[in-house]
Parts: structure tokens; C-alpha cells; sequence
């Protein structure tokens, strides 16, 4: 089973009624650039980039940590292990520049967990590496020279990995993800006093999941997609959608993603707050690709499984068709829309990690196929939408 997951993990790596996307709407994101790539390279000196990191913004410094990459080889092709990092790089986005201003390190290699920004610091919550999941939760701050200062302020009561995390009124929400090394649709409401988890919260109303899109936007934590390697039907990457409401303590249906009546997966893409009522989607794998690759990796043997991964591993970067659409979902209609751009770059999984400062959106790294990271950070302004 584990290296069954691990293959999987090369793959790309959050009531039902479906509405389909609406014709693609104004654009509101002025054209993408690139702004930095990573000081990474593989061992034949390639550029390199990472997915799954730590990534948040502490005022107007973007903070990335950590993550994974295969800088050693091709695990496939040269039986190569998946490398997880503890590099924290700090670039200083203020005043038009992107300059990487100061390094420093995680107390382990980690990525897989979950980053949740808090005014002037970071939570890093669970994570793993080759050899363990984590129960950590630890605090990232800067100095007064920028320099990233960590601490682990608590444990959480179990091993934990590959889901979302939020705080609301002095709790720490974990939803879904990895718990103790099993796929899981539980929410724990842990307290940082008692370091328990509140047994009152209800689990999402829908199978369990991983890798995800999520955010916390007025007052409801959402998150759509996910991937179960052992859902029925062979939907193995999920297309629905569900909003957690802190007042209620309870979960609501959001509709399916689909565009022209087919189903569209987020998997291993990232949200983004795009207005007051709309939520901004990037990245995420092919839905039928994905599903057909997890189906013969699961199900394949033998010479067909190796003459099938020799295949798959080989296709380029295009073939995989990642998501460059930029998506958009409207809350007060429960519509979704795409913008009239592509981003104008191969699309990110992995999961692809963004982040957020005023009305910049930044695009750090990922995956643009199987095992492949592009070594590149992107920047895009937002232009305010009129809310109607």
C-alpha cells in the first residue's frame, strides 16, 4: 500500500446539485508574470521547483517552506525517492520588487500540511516526509531583520497530513486530510489550552478526501474537490463542494464544478479570495487523465502495469493538461464562471501552493506533470470587482 501511494502521489500531486460554469465572464487579473524562480536544481543541475510547501504572507514578505521534489531522479525511471525540504526562503514583495531577503530553516524536512496565516506569523500545521507524519503545529514569525524564527507550540492528538486547516475564535480547525495514515473526512476543533479536539463537530457530510482547494471567506470555511484513491465508481478525483459555517457548526452543499455539463476537478489546485463573493480557483489536474491513470495503477499488473507507466511518466507536460483556466466561483449565485485568459503557463498541481498580498496573487512553484515542478513564482494584480 505505501508504494502504491507513492505512485499515486506522482499523479499530481478539498446537497449535490451541479451547475454548469456560465459563459466565461470579464477578466479581472492583469497578465501574469514571472517574478523569481526557486535557487533550486536537480543533481544534473536543471532548474527545479518544489510542490506542497508551507506558503503565506507575513505583511508584505512571502514566506515559503519546505515541500517536496524528486531532485535525485526519476522515481519511475531511476528508481528515485520523493526529497522533502526544510528551506524557508523570504522574498520582500513591497514597493514593485521581488527579492529573496533572507533563508533559513524548518526544524524538520516536511510539506503536505497546511499553512494558516495569522497577522504577523504562520501556522505550519502536520506535514510529513519519507519517514513520518507529523502531530506539529509550528509557528513561523520574522525578525526585525526578516529573519524566519520557528517554534512548535503544540501537538495535536494525532499524526496529520494532506488537508485543510483554519483558525476561528482561538481554535484550530483541521479538516479531512491524513489522520493517523488513514484518508479521512473527520474536523477536529482543537483547542490549543486543552490540546484536545472538540467531539461535538460533525464530519464533512461526503467521503473522505485529500489535497484539496479550501479557504476561509465570510465567516465559512469551503472546500471543493479532493481526491479518495478508493472512491466507488472510479471518481477517484471528486467535483463536489461543501461550506462549514462556525456559527451553526454545521456543513451545507455547494454545487458540483462542472463546465459545458462535464464534471471539473480541483484537485491539487489552490483558492483564492477574488472579491467579497467570489472565490478564484488555480491549477488542479485533468479529471478524466487522473481518474484513468489511478485506475490502471490500481488496477494494472505486471507487464501491462510497467508497459503503462512507461507510457504514462513519458507523456510531456502539455499531454497531462493541468488547469490554466482561471475559475471563479460566485457565492451569492452558486454559479461558477471562467475568466477570458488562460494563465499563460503550463497549469500547477502537486498541490500547487498560492498566496495573496492586498491585490497581488502569487503562483509559487508546482507540479506541470507527473513528478515534474517548474522552478518559476508568478505575480498577477487583481483588479476590484463591483459587487452586484
Amino acid at each position: 500500500m505505501h508504494r502504491l501511494m507513492m505512485w499515486l502521489s506522482c499523479l499530481v500531486l478539498s446537497s449535490f446539485f451541479s451547475v454548469p460554469l456560465e459563459a466565461k465572464t470579464d477578466s479581472v487579473i492583469a497578465n501574469w508574470s514571472k517574478v523569481a524562480s526557486l535557487p533550486l536544481s536537480t543533481q544534473k543541475g536543471e532548474p527545479t521547483g518544489i510542490s506542497a510547501a508551507y506558503t503565506g504572507v507575513i505583511g508584505s514578505y512571502l514566506v515559503i517552506a519546505g515541500g517536496a521534489n524528486f531532485p535525485n531522479g526519476h522515481p519511475y525511471f531511476d528508481g528515485a525517492s520523493k526529497y522533502y525540504h526544510d528551506t524557508i526562503y523570504v522574498y520582500d514583495t513591497s514597493d514593485n520588487q521581488f527579492k529573496l531577503v533572507a533563508t533559513s530553516k524548518l526544524p524538520m524536512a516536511m510539506g503536505y500540511g497546511a499553512t494558516v496565516t495569522k497577522n504577523n506569523h504562520l501556522l505550519l500545521v502536520g506535514g510529513k516526509n519519507n519517514q513520518q507524519t507529523y502531530d506539529t503545529v509550528i509557528e513561523l514569525t520574522l525578525d526585525e531583520n526578516h529573519i524566519p524564527q520557528t517554534q512548535i507550540v503544540a501537538r495535536l492528538p494525532f499524526v496529520w497530513s494532506d488537508g485543510a486547516a483554519d483558525t476561528h475564535d482561538d481554535f484550530l480547525y483541521l479538516f479531512a486530510g491524513n489522520v493517523d495514515g488513514k484518508i479521512s473526512n473527520q474536523v477536529c476543533k482543537f483547542s490549543f489550552v486543552s490540546a484536545r479536539c472538540d467531539s461535538d463537530i460533525p464530519a464533512l457530510p461526503a467521503i473522505a478526501r485529500t489535497q484539496f482547494p479550501a479557504i476561509s471567506i465570510n465567516d465559512e470555511f469551503m472546500l471543493f474537490g479532493g481526491f479518495n484513491p478508493q472512491a466507488t465508481s472510479h471518481n477517484f478525483a471528486l467535483t463536489d463542494g461543501y461550506a462549514f459555517d462556525y456559527s451553526t457548526a454545521s456543513w451545507r452543499a455547494l454545487p458540483n464544478t462542472q463546465l459545458n455539463n462535464k464534471d471539473v476537478t480541483l484537485v491539487g489546485g489552490s483558492a483564492l479570495r477574488l472579491a467579497k463573493n467570489k472565490i478564484l480557483f488555480l491549477g488542479g489536474v485533468n479529471k478524466q487523465i487522473f481518474d484513468n491513470a489511478v485506475l490502471k495503477l490500481t488496477t494494472l499488473q505486471g507487464q501491462a502495469l510497467a508497459q503503462f507507466k512507461q507510457q504514462y511518466f513519458s507523456m510531456p507536460v502539455a499531454a497531462f493538461k493541468f488547469n490554466r483556466k482561471q475559475i471563479v466561483f460566485d457565492l451569492k449565485r452558486g454559479t461558477w464562471s471562467a475568466l477570458k485568459q488562460l494563465v499563460p503557463f503550463a497549469g500547477g498541481a502537486g498541490p500547487l501552493q498560492t498566496a495573496q498580498y492586498q491585490d497581488t496573487l502569487y503562483w509559487v512553484s508546482g507540479e506541470v506533470k507527473a513528478v515534474q515542478r517548474s522552478p518559476y513564482i508568478y505575480s498577477a494584480k487583481v483588479s476590484h470587482l463591483t459587487e452586484k
